[in-house]
């Protein structure tokens, strides 16, 4: 509402008790501000970044991004159509996004709320986190792109702008990274800065930090010579930045605003101190936070229990009338007015809250856009001489950050009647604020033209207001640290003194303890200056030479910066285009489930989809290596399990400083992680590691780019097998093969095998490794799995093979006959038997076999003639193989060969038919043997004798017959002349 017509101050309407409750919550939030302003002069150096350096990187991504496409690890993926468009027609409000939750929706929340996350579990791990909120802006942009409240432009401007805010939180991922391991920690609370050195030494650290870095940023101007900048001269010639802010109904409804209570004592009035619009949580920092507050009290105050209203404003105008007339009951009058003002009051604060957009412009270009403080500069010193003199350059170095925002909220008359109207929300009357804007107008005219004649003391008076108010914040500041303010001012003025311990040793409160000892390790410039790719001497003032830039490819932080800062412009396509060209498979991480919708897409940002959808990956950006679970290989996390036990000197912390959930996709997938160590360079490897090591923090399946583990199979390589069973010391072979229709598979480099034979120790190795089977009997089990870096196998249990082993050899037992005539041939047969895998092959070496010494091999079941074997015993060794190889030798067997007159009268024939003699030994040799036989017959054993001599001494003389047959013959017949 305007109160235009709003009544006098409750001061001048008595004592009354809502007179009272007014005028001191006024009070109360004045002093209030006062201390918020204390509070963000020491707060705001954790942004990591300085604004500056966080646009700067910014931009590169912008530039590249004017094509509607940018480039990433050497390929070229393009934007969705609406963000190219955005950028385009809205860079400001992009930069203005990318500085982010230091100004947005103002910087106490942005600090307080955004950046370390709030309410805290029962383990101090903020549940409404950083990437909550990145998510919650993310979602309402896109949300406007469908809202007619919003023109085509705003809608334009919500969209860059709501990208900006998530580059903000891909800078500060790195940045704080960074800056915490020289800090030794993070940003610490301010009561700790109070009364802890080591905090405190913590909180300097950070200062100086981000302003050596800040301060060789390409087009940082770090030297406060005055110089010729946009047609004037200034001590800051730092390039204009371009910033905007988004429109007001975008900030309230995406930070500020609570949802009304319906109905009850405040008939809708009253806001709930619960989140709006999907917001993560009710909570707002104190300064948005106070003023709901404030709301709450002028509502209690204007409204009675029972819901009833004050007098409308024409009835207490009435009344006031009448008491200055005829009389009235002053107290009641005085109450009702002052219960009106209130109403009213309360009304000009929700509108001014509405309007909160405008006081994140006044923190975004009175504090972070450069040229707006030359403007201060020019304006408010405008009239103390001309650029090039003392007097102006004085006049113009005073200007402090503080003076140019209130410059700003001042020029843009947000204090009086435009935007949010503080001095309405803090219980100005309009009346009073209009005045005032016409005597400053009146005065800047008499002041431009007749300064050198006309006194000016109630300018003079403000002047003096503004004095004091500095002086006020100042000396509120020094009673919250312990030690004065211009401490952090000379870390900001010359951080390279502290950087390598040049810095008078003067340090007040609890800083003293670094007069005697350095703040920072003894080579810590070294290594910031190797990072930053500087080799440059200081000055006296700790500033590098002028025009000092770093180099952005030996600056790994800044470097990953600006390769996150364009992943997150893409939507989930296109990051999972690049990341298939990457790794050279195909990735779904982004756009799984989606089916293509753009509008689905573009939510699935980098900085905001987690490994499975979960909760937002990014923690609290105030805090280091939030891509992991811990901060290692700095910091470790003892309630992890494995964290503190990895291979490093990282020292613990508690978990509630942890910047990450462990769930970014880029590191947590197992598909992913290595493309995340192709994307960003680490700069913080301990050892001879491959970049980023794992430290304890293990990849997580992929169920999306690797729903299945190899498939694992085993083979016999050496050893036989059948009839289900195996040989023993059997070889096999273990394989791993992924299979899968859309190419989701790994290399087969990074497959591994585990299998384990019984209750063997546990065998690992690639593809192809072997393991041999137990020599003893019996069943055994062989459990055997594929795995890959999704599918790690502590123990195998995907495949199963059990294999009966057979170690027993063949069982064997003499056959018949035992005893034959040299005339007899029969099957060479035995017992052999195998309750395995059963009985191969089988034969007997018959020793003497043709003549003496001469053994021959006879297979199982083949004949064996006493034709060859001469008299007496000859020896079996019976052989055996089963089917798996065991082999078994029986001895002890054998048999007996005899002859008569008869057998060799056969034997001759079997002779002829062999050819072992010819006919005509054959026609010799047969009277004798005919007539040996026919004795035989007849029972005439001199008769054989005869015939069996004859046979010998023809034997011994004729040609025609095979030695070994004559020798056999010989033998024989002389055994049975023995035997007669």
């Amino acid at each position: 509402m305007h109160h235009a017509s709003r009544l006098a101050p409750p001061r001048a309407l008595g004592r009354g008790r809502a007179a009272v409750v007014v005028t001191t919550t006024l009070a109360t939030t004045l002093a209030m501000l006062a201390s918020l302003l204390a509070v963000e002069l020491v707060r705001s150096p954790a942004q990591a970044w300085k604004p500056y350096t966080h646009t700067w990187s910014a931009d590169l991504a912008l530039v590249d991004a004017a094509d509607g496409s940018v480039e990433v690890a050497g390929g070229t993926y393009p934007l969705d159509e609406r963000v190219a468009a955005a950028l385009l027609a809205a860079p400001d409000h992009y930069r203005a996004g990318v500085i982010g939750p230091d100004a947005f929706p103002d910087l106490v929340m942005g600090q307080s709320v955004v950046h370390p996350g709030t309410e805290p579990g029962p383990d101090g791990v903020p549940t409404a986190t950083t990437g909550d909120w990145l998510v919650h802006v993310l979602d309402r942009a896109w949300d406007a792109q469908e809202d007619p409240r919003y023109s085509a432009a705003e809608r334009q401007q919500v969209l860059a702008f709501a990208y900006g805010f998530l580059t903000h939180a891909a800078g500060d991922v790195w940045a704080h990274t960074f800056v915490n391991e020289y800090a030794e920690g993070v940003f610490p609370a301010l009561e700790e800065v109070a009364s802890d050195a080591e905090a405190a030494a913590v909180a300097l650290r950070h200062i100086v930090v981000e302003g050596y870095v800040g301060e060789v940023t390409r087009g940082f101007d770090a030297h406060p010579d005055r110089a010729p900048v946009e047609g004037g001269v200034s001590d800051d010639s730092t390039p204009r930045v371009g910033l905007a802010a988004p429109p007001d109904l975008f900030v309230w409804e995406t930070f500020v605003e609570r949802p009304r209570i319906p109905g009850g004592r405040f008939g809708g009035r009253a806001f709930a101190d619960a989140p709006a619009n999907g917001q993560p949580t009710a909570e707002r920092g104190p300064l948005i936070g106070g003023f709901y507050g404030l709301h709450d009290s002028l509502l209690r105050t204007a409204i009675t229990p029972a819901g009833k209203l004050p007098w409308t404003k024409a009835k207490v105008r009435r009344k006031i009338a009448q008491c200055a007339t005829v009389g009235c009951r002053v107290r009641k009058v005085a109450e009702q007015a002052g219960r009106r003002y209130a109403l009213e009051w309360s009304e000009d604060v929700a509108a001014g809250l509405e309007r909160w957009g405008r006081v994140g412009e006044s923190f975004l270009l009175g504090l972070f856009e450069p040229a707006v403080r030359r403007e201060a500069q020019d304006d408010l010193c405008r009239n103390d001489g001309p650029e090039d003199s003392a007097t102006r350059r004085v006049c113009e170095e005073a200007v402090s950050t503080i003076d140019t925002m209130l410059w700003f909220l001042q020029d843009e008359r947000y204090l009086t009647t435009q935007g949010p109207r503080i001095g309405s929300m803090l219980g100005a009357p309009d009346r009073f604020l209009k005045t005032w804007d016409r005597f400053r107008r009146v005065m800047r005219f008499v002041e431009d033209r007749l300064d050198f004649l006309v006194p000016q003391p109630l300018e003079e008076l403000v002047t003096r207001a503004e004095e004091w108010l500095g002086e006020l914040v100042n000396d509120a500041i020094s009673k919250v640290l312990g030690f004065d303010l211009e401490v952090w001012f000379d870390a900001l003025r010359s951080p390279g003194t502290y950087l390598d311990g040049t810095y008078g040793r003067t340090l007040p409160g609890s800083l003293s303890v670094f007069n005697d000892r350095d703040l920072f390790p003894e080579d810590a410039r070294e290594r910031v200056d190797a990072l930053l790719g500087l080799d440059t001497t200081l000055d006296e003032r700790g500033k590098h030479p002028p025009g000092t830039e770093l180099d952005l490819e030996t600056f790994s932080p800044l470097a990953n910066t600006a390769v996150l800062s364009r992943l997150v412009l893409l939507d989930g396509a296109a990051l999972d285009d690049l990341l298939t060209d990457l790794l050279g498979r195909p990735v779904a991480t982004y756009s799984a489930g989606t089916g293509g919708d753009p509008d689905r897409l573009v939510r699935r940002n980098v900085m905001t989809w987690s490994l499975g959808g979960g909760e937002p990956w990014l923690r609290n950006i105030d805090s280091d290596h939030a891509w992991r679970r811990d901060g290692q290989p700095i910091w470790c996390t003892p309630t992890l399990v494995g964290s503190c036990e990895a291979e490093s000197e990282a020292v613990p912390r508690d978990a509630a400083l942890d910047g990450g959930t462990g769930t970014m996709p880029l590191w947590e997938s197992c598909v992913l992680r290595p493309a995340f160590r192709s994307l960003f360079a680490d700069w913080q490897r301990k050892g001879p590691f491959d970049p980023f090591p794992d430290y304890g923090d293990e990849p997580s399946g992929d169920v999306v780019n690797d729903p299945a583990p190899p498939e694992s199979s085993l083979a016999v390589v050496s050893g036989a097998r059948a009839g289900g069973f195996v040989a023993p010391g059997t070889v096999l072979r273990v394989d791993a093969e992924e299979t899968d229709d859309r190419g989701r598979v790994f290399a087969p480099e990074d497959l591994v095998v585990r299998v384990r034979v019984g209750s063997d120790p546990l065998v690992s190795g690639p593809p192809g490794t072997t393991v041999t089977l137990p020599s003893r009997s019996g069943p055994v089990e062989v459990r055997h799995q594929g795995g890959d870096p999704c599918h790690p196998v502590d123990e195998p249990k995907g495949g199963l093979a059990v294999y009966d082993v057979d170690a027993a050899p063949p069982l064997q037992r003499c056959g018949l006959p035992v005893k034959v005539t040299s005339a007899e041939s029969w099957s060479l047969d035995w017992e052999v038997t195998d309750p395995g895998a059963g009985v191969g092959e089988a034969s007997t070496t018959v020793s003497d076999v043709g003549s003496p010494g001469q053994a021959a091999v006879v297979p199982r079941g083949g004949t064996l003639s006493a034709y060859d074997l001469g008299p007496g015993y000859h020896a079996y060794r019976h052989d055996a193989v089963d089917l798996v190889g065991n082999a078994s030798t029986l001895t002890g067997c054998g048999v007996f060969v005899t002859a008569d007159g008869a057998t060799l009268r056969a034997n001759l024939d079997q002779a002829l038919a062999r050819g072992d003699v010819t006919q005509a030994a054959y026609d010799d040799l047969r009277p004798p043997l005919d007539q040996a036989a026919g004795a035989v017959a007849q029972g005439d054993a001199q008769g054989e004798s005869a015939g069996l001599q004859q046979l010998i001494d023809l034997l011994a003389q004729l040609p025609g017959v095979d030695p070994d047959l004559r020798d056999r013959m010989s033998a024989h017949a002389k055994q049975r002349l023995a035997e007669l």
